[in-house]
Parts: C-alpha cells; sequence; structure tokens
C-alpha cells in the first residue's frame, strides 16, 4: 500500500512478536503505526517494559498456530 502511495496512514497488525521486529518495519518506512492486538493480550505491560527499556522482560505471545 505504501508503494501505490496511498495517502492515509498505515497501520500493521499482526505477528509482531518482538519490539525489533516492529521497529523496523517502521524504520524501514513499511508502516506508519504498529497494532499489537495478541501482544498487548500477552502482556498488558509491553509497552511500559519497552519505554522502560526492559524488552527482555516483555512476556511473549506465543501465537496459537492450530
Amino acid at each position: 500500500m505504501k508503494k501505490a502511495d496511498v495517502k492515509v496512514p498505515i497501520i500493521i497488525d499482526g505477528g509482531f512478536t518482538t519490539p525489533d521486529i516492529a521497529e523496523q518495519a517502521l524504520a524501514d518506512g513499511k508502516t506508519d503505526y504498529i497494532g499489537l492486538g495478541r501482544p498487548i493480550l500477552a502482556d498488558p505491560d509491553w509497552v511500559k517494559k519497552l519505554k522502560e527499556k526492559r524488552p527482555e522482560d516483555i512476556v511473549p505471545c506465543i501465537r496459537f498456530a492450530g
């Protein structure tokens, strides 16, 4: 959608299992915002821990793939 020059902000949700992956998507210009549905359910303090520079304390979403 970014390549198609869409004029609205792009939000990607899903598949961001670590903050590094989400940050890379933003840095690469692939998205304007990151949605955190399942990660927030797995760890409601996901953003707080990231802001406190404690990404190693984030409880990861194990994403049921069955």
